[in-house]
């Protein structure tokens, strides 16, 4: 039997909905549309594991309104953060994860050197990031190597 995908009416008419089951099936909740109305409801820590395919800027940004610190790690870690993303919600998210998870332009990283500069071990930070390559990043590894 195919498994029902819930419409947005469907869910406005439902008595109670099963939020978590709801967010961790990759098969719901996909709209940025469906997001929207239900954005406050959506466990963000399922629905980011679960919708790696449909997770774009939009979902982001209905979701980020009920993020929590942990939300933003996780949107680092799985590389939904890209600079537009991390520039909006810079407050709320941490420099280290920056730093380890995403891809950011040097340009990214000197304009916010006050706010990675003082992080204890950065250069180790740097080393264990996936994505950083000192060739790529000529400024900040010489930032780096004054530090």
């Amino acid at each position: 039997m195919a498994k029902k995908i819930y419409s947005i009416e469907d869910l406005l008419r439902a008595e109670s909905v099963d939020w978590a089951a709801l967010s961790k099936d990759p098969s719901q909740l996909c709209s940025p549309l469906a997001v929207r109305y239900f954005a406050k409801d959506i466990d963000w820590t399922l629905y980011l594991l679960s919708h790696r395919s449909s997770v774009n800027e939009a979902i982001l940004s209905y979701g980020s309104k009920y993020f929590e610190p942990k939300h933003y790690s996780l949107a680092c870690q799985l590389g939904y953060a890209d600079e537009a993303f991390l520039r909006l919600h810079l407050e709320d998210v941490s420099f280290k994860d920056i730093i380890l998870f995403c891809r950011v332009s040097d340009e990214f990283l000197v304009e916010y050197l006050d706010r990675w500069k003082d992080i204890p071990n950065v250069g180790a930070l740097f080393r264990k990031s996936k994505w950083f390559d000192e060739a790529l990043y000529p400024q900040t590894s010489v930032i780096l190597k004054t530090l």
